[in-house]
């Protein structure tokens, strides 16, 4: 099983552990203390981090886009919300912002957009920067709504 180490590494308080453990530990200063997580662990909390920002995007859908999201139960909007997270990763999204940005074109265009969309997966294809991408993402999206 593979772990993962997540500690910042003084030599200042490295001395002082092993002066410390010669004198079995009674000085130490537990301010540093090294924690050992799991991989599955550390996506656990990935997960649990997306799920709770899924819910949040999904209360900010409600007041932004009630029209839109309102045949949707709270849990399957949450739900829809927390795989548009997985799919604006997938494109290179990481920030808050650009997450929320995302979440508006698929409340707006319909859940799961980037797939559905022939317009969306040529833009998506595209070899240029995500925020890049985002943003002609919205552009389009605007004549898009027009149209339907």
């Amino acid at each position: 099983m593979e772990t993962r180490a997540v500690m910042r590494y003084d030599f200042g308080l490295a001395r002082q552990l092993w002066r410390a453990e010669l004198r079995n530990l009674n000085h130490f200063d537990w301010r540093c203390v090294l924690l050992k997580l799991k991989a599955d662990q550390i996506a656990r909390l990935g997960d649990e981090r997306a799920d709770a920002f899924a819910r949040q995007l999904a209360v900010r859908a409600q007041a932004r886009h009630p029209k839109a999201v309102a045949p949707l139960a709270p849990d399957d909007l949450t739900a829809c919300l927390r795989l548009e997270i997985d799919a604006a990763r997938a494109n290179g999204l990481k920030s808050r912002g650009d997450m929320e940005r995302w979440a508006d074109l698929a409340c707006i265009l319909g859940f799961g957009f980037a797939d559905a969309q022939p317009w969306a997966v040529r833009l998506l294809a595209a070899d240029r920067p995500p925020a890049q991408k985002l943003g002609m993402l919205e552009e389009t999206a605007a004549f898009a709504a027009r149209e339907s």
